[in-house]
């Protein structure tokens, strides 16, 4: 009687696991036969359903990242809020793509919004990002001389 309570409940525990690697799994079959349309429809439905869990968020994310889409932000800053504050590790990562995603897009206020949390994860490195986003305005209202020693012919 117990082993048939453990079968059912082993079963059931990972039953929302199979199907959440289910659309991964059909959406890179769909990828590698030549449709990727179809793989991100696949992944999309996945991700914004009312079962949707992290894993799905992740693969949408990720996907739209492999691709350049332009949602990619979004859909990774949806997988940030569905991290545990647990999980440091994960939050500090995904904060880091965060961070080099919106500098891609140009998107400085984003990015300078998403380097302090990173920072406080416990972030290290993107010291160029900080660097764009600290420079020096323009000095565009000051003309300036040059020297030129000797004769110009």
């Amino acid at each position: 009687m117990s082993r048939i309570f453990a079968v059912i409940l082993f079963v059931v525990a990972t039953l929302p696991v199979s199907a959440a690697s289910d659309a991964a799994r059909r959406a890179a079959e769909l990828e590698q036969a030549g449709d990727p349309a179809q793989a991100q429809q696949v992944l999309a439905e996945a991700a914004m359903s009312a079962r949707a869990d992290r894993e799905d968020q992740l693969a949408y994310a990720e996907f739209l990242d492999r691709f350049g889409q332009a949602d990619r932000l979004q859909a990774y800053e949806r997988v940030l809020d569905n991290t545990p504050t647990s999980d440091a590790d994960a939050r500090k990562g995904l904060l880091r793509r965060l961070v080099l995603i919106a500098l891609a897009e140009g998107n400085n206020e984003a990015a300078d919004r998403l380097l302090k949390p990173y920072r406080g994860a416990g972030g290290e490195g993107l010291r160029r990002a900080e660097q764009i986003l600290d420079a020096a305005p323009a000095n565009e209202d000051r003309t300036t001389w040059a020297r030129i020693p000797g004769p110009i012919f």
